[in-house]
């Protein structure tokens, strides 16, 4: 197999395992780069044909003329000083190369989402399969939405989407550069991908901020470490404040009305209640909170029309919520296997408080730049959920259970208040029923029981019992049988006496069947292994030994919570002994002379059987 598809594995493993190496590019890697060059051509070849720009991104266009004819930055004589130059720069040049026109700022455009799709694979494919990693992409690339845009507008989150991929996958080269020439190579590219990132877009900080998390989150493990790091990444941090300076320090333009918010700086606009309608005042910290979930929502009803080709309504709580969990749970869980050093993962965290808080409308060029990441985090929070469904399953079912139980709440208020005012949401009604599924079987569903057992060759079936909760049913037995000693013989694998696995001795034995409730007596379950050898005889002894590790049941269904006190005993307890003090011998209630008065409970069925 080609080592990228060793990524998903060298990713998703054991916490602290490290973002793999640039892999060779193996043949699906060419047809899937191929796939993405070939969307951007036909983007590039049908962009919308008009004599001139027809919107709001008229301003860069003229913003670039000037700058290529007078060397100033503005347009009408008025300096600009809230957009950065980054954009206005690389149209200046496309439009010195090919002359001025439309469609060559749009085409301009085209090629930047191209390269960021692009370097967007390449650091996709090192945390997941690349099959994975290109389908993410060339989903994205090729949905209505992201073409509509690509071969319409003019705007920086383009050249910006490019420029910060670029700069996430030199700063993981950068990390892990050992000889001088190679860091002096990758953090020169890392230093220019970053200082153009901020002359493009502001919100470039998040990047900054995450170098500083990754020098931060490798202190709490190791100080000398974290030292290196930091001198490491001081050059480009320092390159990246020397730039966000050198922008921000320049005398802003007068204010062509008092109104606050735009063009003031992000600070300032942060301080509006609405950025589209300033004249509604100043915001207070009430107004934070109902912001927050409304690009919360909004946010992922822009992701899903990417995805999916169609949006989603966002007063539909209940189902935008979906993409936001996995989003959260594939975040946190990359950060946990690499240990906090994950730059990807700080500079996505970053941009999304950075966005959360924006007060204006949230449009797809805002989602743009960081939708392969979410993308990718929503595949790494199915990761994460069955990760801690086979180590936490109980902390996981609760979890599942409260979750949907408060989704359901969300969809029966807004299914009532459709019904208040008479209307009827045939889409909304059906997602009660989900909801109200999925909150039963969250907590049997993931229930897994694990031990392991082992058998000597020619010795009698060794047994292991498994308990089985009340209300849980067994869906499926599995395990790995690994031989020691010279495999000669025959494996068997028992379940209550009937046989699940007859195998010839190998070194290593997968044991994967079906099991159900009639392999249940007593609320528990045997499982038996007996190693057979090929030669049974007193002269030879044999010291090969079968052994079952990581024995592990699936179970669907429901536990029931222990009525009884005995309920809460396993099985093989068989009663339990409460001693209590006796009561005074005088008086009402006197019990008969005697120190302690035993008191016997029953654990089970099966132990007053015995």
């Amino acid at each position: 197999m080609a080592a990228p598809d060793r990524s998903w594995t060298l990713s998703l493993g054991t916490k602290g395992s490290q973002i793999t190496t640039l892999p060779r590019i193996s043949r699906p890697n060419l047809i899937i780069m191929a796939s993405i060059v070939v969307f951007g051509t036909c983007a590039a070849l049908f962009h919308q044909r008009t004599a001139d720009f027809m919107g709001e991104d008229v301003f860069y266009a003229d913003a670039a003329r000037n700058l290529l004819q007078h060397g100033f930055y503005g347009v009408n004589g008025n300096a600009e000083t809230t957009q950065p130059p980054g954009l206005a720069a690389i149209l200046a040049l496309s439009i010195g190369l090919f002359g001025y026109s439309y469609g060559v700022c749009v085409v301009a455009m085209v090629v930047f989402e191209t390269l960021g799709f692009l370097a967007a694979y390449e650091l996709l494919r090192r945390r997941i399969r690349g099959v994975f990693a290109g389908i993410i992409c060339l989903v994205l690339m090729s949905s209505p939405a992201a073409f509509a845009w690509a071969t319409r507008f003019v705007y920086a989150c383009f050249p910006y989407f490019f420029t910060t991929m670029a700069a996430l996958l030199c700063g993981e080269e950068y990390m892990k550069a050992g000889t001088v020439r190679s860091r002096a190579m990758w953090g020169t590219a890392f230093s220019l991908a970053v200082v153009a990132s901020i002359l493009i877009a502001t919100s470039t900080i998040a990047l900054l901020g995450a170098m500083f998390m990754v020098v931060l989150a490798t202190a709490f493990r190791d100080r000398r470490l974290a030292r290196a790091r930091l001198l490491k990444f001081l050059p480009v941090l320092l390159s990246g404040i020397l730039a966000q300076i050198i922008w921000t320090a320049r005398e802003p333009a007068p204010l062509e009305w008092p109104l606050p918010g735009y063009p003031e700086s992000y600070l300032q606009q942060l301080k509006v209640k609405d950025g589209n309608h300033p004249e509604l005042g100043l915001a207070t910290w009430k107004d934070t909170p109902p912001r927050v979930a409304k690009n919360v929502l909004a946010g992922s009803d822009i992701l899903t029309q990417l995805v999916l080709r169609h949006g989603v309504n966002q007063r539909k709580v209940a189902v935008l919520i979906l993409p936001v969990l996995l989003i959260a749970l594939g975040w946190g869980y990359a950060l946990w296997i690499s240990g906090g050093t994950d730059l990807a993962a700080w500079f996505f965290a970053g941009y999304c408080v950075i966005y959360l808080l924006w007060p204006w409308t949230m449009e797809l060029r805002f989602v743009l730049p960081v939708a392969p990441l979410a993308c990718l985090y929503i595949c790494q929070g199915f990761r994460a959920v069955v990760v801690a469904s086979t180590e936490k399953p109980r902390v996981v079912g609760i979890l599942g259970s409260i979750i949907a139980l408060l989704a359901l709440a969300l969809a029966g208020q807004q299914i009532y208040g459709h019904w208040r005012v008479g209307q009827r949401d045939f889409a909304s009604e059906l997602i009660l029923p989900m909801w109200l599924a999925s909150a039963g079987p969250a907590q049997g569903a993931v229930v897994r029981a694990s031990s392991s057992v082992s058998a000597m060759a020619g010795q009698v079936e060794q047994t292991l019992v498994v308990p089985v909760t009340a209300g849980l049913e067994p869906t499926r037995i599995k395990g790995s049988i690994v031989v020691s000693g010279k495999p000669e013989g025959t494996v068997r694998a028992t379940v209550n006496g009937r046989i699940v696995l007859e195998a010839n001795a190998a070194a290593a034995i997968a044991l994967d069947h079906a099991v159900s409730s009639a392999d249940v007596i007593n609320q528990q379950m045997t499982v038996g292994l007996q190693f057979i050898p090929a030669a049974q005889t007193m002269c030879v002894l044999s010291n090969a030994t079968a052994t079952l590790n990581n024995l592990a049941v699936d179970f669907s269904g429901t536990a029931e919570v222990p009525t009884t006190v005995g309920g809460f005993f396993p099985v093989s307890v068989p009663a339990a002994l409460d001693r209590q003090p006796a009561r005074a011998t005088r008086g009402p209630g006197a019990l008969p002379s005697s120190d302690i008065q035993p008191a016997t409970v029953e654990g089970s069925t099966y132990a007053s059987d015995r």
